[in-house]
């Protein structure tokens, strides 16, 4: 309930109130404060410690299962701030790669190359129907960063279309049972997610009582503070345990 409340007050604020007027610059400031706090030493030594952890358990798993599998669903280019590259490769993991912009996905492809024997690229985005669904990205002649290319999500940003820098692309969308039918996928060993902001959407989405993979990791920085909580408690119900990172969320199956 808190963290509902915690929500609709940021949305209602993010809305109503223009970004440099002197109530916005406020709520700049006051957001910059509860950063900084959260940022402390003992959080990054506490994200650092799972961040370890964590990147140990995609190794151990990684040598002992030469079989390994991975499904990444927003792989953008495969390079930019992408996670899981050096293991595909050092590894020769097996895997779908997922990503729904056309340009980013052609350069997926060409950044894989020489992988592309071992594994599969779809383009398009995952969602709980097959057909099209708007992508919501920023206007090309307003990308001055990179990064900005892969702020492209499923979930509308109510800040950016305030400020008319957002346009929306109809992309081709499935489910994840149409995904692992189409492809005979037997297995998953390691589930990556980053969908700026929907990716508690997209873990409800997956069929656990089909497939369960070991490993879960999912970007936790743009989501609500209502479904950053859900999202992790949702996990635990399904026998995972969590490890809390910077921006990220880690997850790994609880064996008896």
């Amino acid at each position: 309930m808190f963290y509902k409340a915690m929500d609709r007050v940021n949305g209602l604020l993010t809305k109503k109130i223009r970004r440099n007027s002197v109530v916005g610059n406020l709520i700049k400031r006051c957001k910059i404060s509860m950063y900084r706090l959260r940022n402390n030493p003992l959080s990054r030594r506490k994200w650092d410690r799972n961040h370890t952890i964590f990147e140990n358990l995609i190794s151990g798993h990684s040598k002992q299962d030469k079989d390994f599998f991975v499904m990444q669903v927003g792989a953008n280019d495969g390079v930019m701030d992408d996670p899981i590259r050096r293991y595909i490769i050092k590894y020769n993991w097996r895997g779908i790669l997922v990503e729904p912009q056309v340009d980013a996905f052609r350069r997926l492809k060409d950044n894989y190359k020489n992988e592309s024997d071992r594994l599969i690229f779809e383009n398009a985005a995952i969602s709980d129907h097959d057909g099209t669904q708007n992508l919501y990205k920023v206007k090309d002649d307003l990308v001055s960063e990179e990064w900005q290319r892969g702020s492209a999500t499923l979930k509308p940003k109510h800040g950016f279309m305030q400020r008319n820098d957002v346009i929306t692309e109809a992309v081709k969308c499935i489910t994840f049972d149409t995904l692992i039918v189409t492809n005979n996928v037997r297995k998953i060993d390691f589930l990556q997610i980053d969908v700026e902001g929907y990716d508690y959407e997209i873990i409800k989405l997956f069929s656990f009582n089909q497939l369960k993979p070991e490993l879960i990791r999912y970007e936790h920085r743009h989501l609500s503070f209502a479904d950053k909580n859900e999202c992790k408690k949702y996990l635990k119900k399904l026998g995972y345990k969590i490890y809390e990172m910077q921006y990220d969320t880690g997850v790994s199956l609880i064996r008896d």
